[in-house]
């Protein structure tokens, strides 16, 4: 713009009649106002509202399965991925240091994971067995404790750890079993 066209602009708006100039001013104000509006709206939705989904960190037993499945259904949840759990959730052992009669654990294949899992006393979270990894397809039995434990029943968590190609951990999958140790 040349200096005679700015001057000759500004002459005009000189010229304009009061009225006009408030209504112009008037205009820009409520065009800031609604932007300054917006923005804070977008601002306090990206802050409030968005909420992290829920974790489920629950033990699943034979006498809460049914609760948590009519809560996953309540709720608008679904899940990233899924894995299947094949093995028995109440374990025989002859003595504390001898292996299980009756413990198996299989990593099916349809699950496509390599898994390790550990096992954990459920009133201490004290970890008295890790597994080797497991591919999909193999099955563990004979399972012997690295602790020994004496004669008794124990309630424990067993935690699958799912693990990606580079063998670093990408979620979890706890159970509830129990443990007898006969002698």
């Amino acid at each position: 713009m040349s200096k005679e066209g700015a001057n000759e602009r500004i002459s005009r708006r000189d010229a304009m009649p009061e009225a006009e100039k408030k209504s112009h001013t008037r205009i820009i104000i409520v065009v800031a106002l609604l932007a300054v509006c917006l923005l804070g709206g977008g601002i306090v939705y990206l802050l409030f509202g968005k909420k992290e989904p829920q974790s489920y960190n629950t033990v699943i037993t034979a006498d809460n399965v049914e609760e948590i499945i009519a809560q996953m259904e309540e709720k608008d949840f679904t899940p990233i991925g899924s894995y299947e759990v094949q093995m028995n959730t109440k374990w025989e052992f002859p003595d504390g240091s001898s292996p299980s009669s009756n413990a198996r654990v299989t990593n099916p294949v349809k699950n496509n994971t390599t898994v390790f899992f550990t096992i954990t006393l459920g009133n201490d979270n004290r970890q008295i067995y890790k597994s080797p990894y497991m591919e999909p397809g193999s099955r563990l039995e004979n399972i012997k404790l690295d602790d020994v434990l004496d004669a008794g029943t124990y309630e424990t968590v067993l935690t699958y750890h799912l693990v990606d190609d580079d063998y670093k951990e990408t979620s979890k999958v706890s159970v509830k079993v129990i443990l007898t140790i006969h002698n």
